[in-house]
């Protein structure tokens, strides 16, 4: 019979149920707050891009945007409304246009020179047109000569422009009244505090032709109401019409018979030509600018000259003030002063 040798085995050790518990509840804490962590740190970032989306522009709102409720939805007040967006106020209005507050101003003038032939070659008539870019006011027009003769004058030389306005003033030259000392000559504008200035050239040139008026333009000039008569030469010349015929016609644009010729039928010399006088007659006419025209036949053919008469508005004059009376002072009576009774004394 044999007898079991075999060590004993050591003994089983047991873990205490206190502990596993104690470590599965702190695993099960541990496992809840990273879950919580989590939970807070997804709804964090939510609530940031909530916020985001809400100031996104229209039209860039996220994906996000559509999660939360109806309620949490930016409401129709957040989108930018109509009052962002540029109103007519900001486009550029009418303050361009000159405005009747703003001081009268002379902005333009055209042209700004002229050009004439003394010698009336050429029109002696040009315009000038003056624009106010300010508000209303009153202008008047000064003419300076270099030689000091009057033979520069415009119509009319006074006047009243509303602001934006414009207005045309007709400069004539006085051939009659120039020589070849008369050089230039300026006519200057004004407007309120504004001035411009046109510049008036003269030249003359020399006519060499075998059927011509000289001149073929002649100009005139008047004060109104004091009406007279004024002449200027004219000479015909037709180089192929020896002791020829020659006859006169007169028109006037407004139809009256201011402008006539004398003689208004002749004949030619032996040199082909012949001399006649062009006569205006101003009485009764206003102020302004008035036009005709001269037509010369000679045989069958024509020649017209064109007459330009300005009537001058007669220059105003300030009353001369009447000297008041001075009253005479009255002197005054002076009280005499009368002697008071000095009482007598009694013995």
């Amino acid at each position: 019979m044999s007898s079991d040798t075999s060590p004993p085995s050591p003994p089983h050790r047991r873990t205490p149920k206190g502990l596993i518990v104690i470590v599965a509840c702190l695993l099960i804490i541990a496992m809840f707050g990273s879950i919580f962590l989590l939970f807070s740190l997804f709804v964090n970032d939510v609530r940031e891009n909530g916020k985001q989306s809400t100031t996104t522009p229209s039209g860039g709102t996220s994906a996000l945007q559509s999660t939360p409720s109806s309620t949490n939805t930016p409401s129709s007040t957040n989108t930018p409304s109509s009052t962002n967006t540029p109103s007519s106020t900001n486009t550029p209005s009418s303050t361009n246009t000159p405005s009747s507050s703003s001081p009268p101003s002379l902005c333009s003038i055209e042209p700004p020179s002229l050009f004439f032939d003394r010698t009336g070659l050429t029109s002696l008539l040009r315009k000038v047109t003056i624009t106010n870019c300010g508000g209303p006011g009153e202008w008047s027009a000064f003419a300076h000569t270099h030689d000091g003769a009057n033979w520069l004058v415009f119509s009319p030389s006074v006047g009243k422009l509303d602001s934006g306005a414009s207005r045309q003033v007709s400069i004539v030259v006085i051939s009659t009244n120039t020589s070849p000392d008369s050089g230039d000559g300026t006519v200057t504008f004004t407007l309120g505090q504004s001035q411009t200035t046109v510049e008036v050239n003269l030249s003359e040139e020399v006519l060499i032709c075998y059927f011509c008026l000289t001149p073929s333009n002649l100009s005139f000039v008047a004060i109104e109401g004091q009406g007279n008569q004024q002449l200027q030469p004219m000479d015909i010349l037709d180089g192929n019409g020896n002791n020829a015929n020659w006859s006169a016609s007169v028109s006037t644009d407004d139809g009256a018979s201011w402008l006539s010729i004398s003689p208004s039928s002749g004949q030619l010399d032996t040199h082909g030509s012949a001399s006649a006088s062009i006569v205006v007659n101003s009485k009764g006419l206003g102020a302004g600018v008035y036009h005709g025209t001269i037509t010369i036949t000679v045989g069958s053919s024509s020649l017209s000259a064109q007459v330009v008469l300005v009537i001058q508005a007669p220059m105003k004059t300030a009353p001369t003030p009447t000297p008041s009376e001075t009253p005479t002072p009255t002197p005054s009576e002076t009280p005499t002063a009368v002697p008071s009774e000095t009482p007598t004394p009694t013995p």
